[in-house]
């Protein structure tokens, strides 16, 4: 027991360094691109599902894009993961190229909920709710009363937008990203998108 009591407060100073180390994700934004850096969030996407390689981190300050073959198949959200890499721009996108990810545990995504998408919601998971202007095979056009929101399905998610007409009231959750200059949620389940009776 002695020595049990002697061991124990050495453990949680180990696992603070190593967060210490960590950048916070707003933070990579302001720092120059190439650079090497590790930071910790929470997966919000599959592995793939989106983008091939692609996933998507948040933590309480923002969300950013990580991609690479070495991102584990298997990852959820709610995973929270390590990651380390190098950043880089991908079209207008600051993404993470991934070296090595760890699993640290597990942490329930937040949707930033919001009224009009803008350039801080890029990668993170947002909730909108609207009133639909146009539906297509892929695109729904929202109108939250402040913005015109533009939702587009990507085909791997296996998202139908059969029920969705004119004049339906939806609520819509999903990750922000950027398409020719134009911003856009990426919903991930069926179930990311809700008709509100």
């Amino acid at each position: 027991q002695a020595i049990s009591s002697i061991i124990q407060p050495f453990q949680p100073k180990i696992s603070t360094s190593s967060e210490e180390s960590a950048v916070k994700i707003a933070n990579l934004y302001t720092m120059p691109e190439g650079s090497k850096v590790t930071t910790t969030g929470v997966v919000l996407a599959p592995t793939g599902l989106l983008s091939s390689a692609t996933t998507y981190i948040q933590d309480e300050t923002g969300a950013i894009m990580l991609y690479g073959k070495s991102i584990p198949t298997n990852l959820q959200p709610g995973d929270l993961v390590s990651v380390s890499g190098t950043t880089k721009v991908y079209n207008g996108i600051l993404e993470i190229v991934v070296d090595s990810i760890t699993k640290v545990g597990t942490k329930q995504p937040k949707a930033v909920e919001t009224k009009k998408v803008e350039i801080k919601h890029l990668s993170n998971l947002v909730k909108v709710q609207g009133t639909v202007k146009s539906v297509s095979k892929d695109t729904v056009i929202i109108d939250t009363g402040e913005a015109e929101v533009k939702i587009f399905v990507k085909s791997a998610t296996g998202i139908s937008l059969s029920e969705i007409k004119q004049g339906m009231k939806l609520t819509v959750t999903g990750i922000v990203s950027l398409y020719k200059d134009e911003l856009e949620i990426l919903p991930r389940y069926q179930e990311d998108i809700v008709i509100e009776k």
